[in-house]
């Protein structure tokens, strides 16, 4: 496993840093600057992704209309969620979303959502369920997709 270190603009005094104090060498190299970052959706159209997902698990919305911003893994695997648990009695509500760029063609997305689940026969009831996402540019013709998609229990 390596580290990798960036310099700080006017600051670094060179390309190579060498720490030598503990009697061991490490050998730092710099990064060159970084390449020029695609336009990022900003939170609100992150948060309309999210919620269209959402909405697709509750069934008020066609899966087909998110056929375009899902990868072709997230796309089965939502399918398949929704062959195995009915949307019928489920409703999820988006309540915090955060963001985070760890690469130029990627945007990771977390956050928090509560679920109601109803029944004819009970009061309905409240969850608090975290999620994660991952939206990745394939190149910059193309819209973000979103490549991972989880629930956590």
């Amino acid at each position: 496993m390596s580290l990798i270190l960036r310099p700080l603009p006017a600051y670094e005094p060179s390309t190579e840093l060498s720490v030598a104090d503990s009697g061991a060498y490490h050998r730092y190299q710099c990064l060159p600057s970084v390449p020029h970052l695609a336009v990022a959706p900003a939170e609100p159209d992150c948060r309309g992704l999210v919620t269209k997902i959402l909405e697709v698990l509750d069934g008020r919305r066609p899966i087909t209309q998110l056929r375009g911003v899902l990868s072709e893994t997230v796309y089965e695997a939502t399918l398949t969620r929704l062959r195995t648990t009915p949307p019928t009695t489920i409703r999820h509500t988006l309540t915090t979303l955060h963001t985070c760029r760890p690469s130029p063609t990627a945007i990771e997305l977390c956050g928090r959502l509560d679920t109601s689940t109803t029944t004819t026969t009970s009061r309905p009831t409240r969850t608090t369920k975290a999620y994660t996402a991952r939206l990745d540019l394939q190149d910059e013709t193309s819209p973000w997709t979103c490549t991972f998609w989880r629930i956590l229990h």
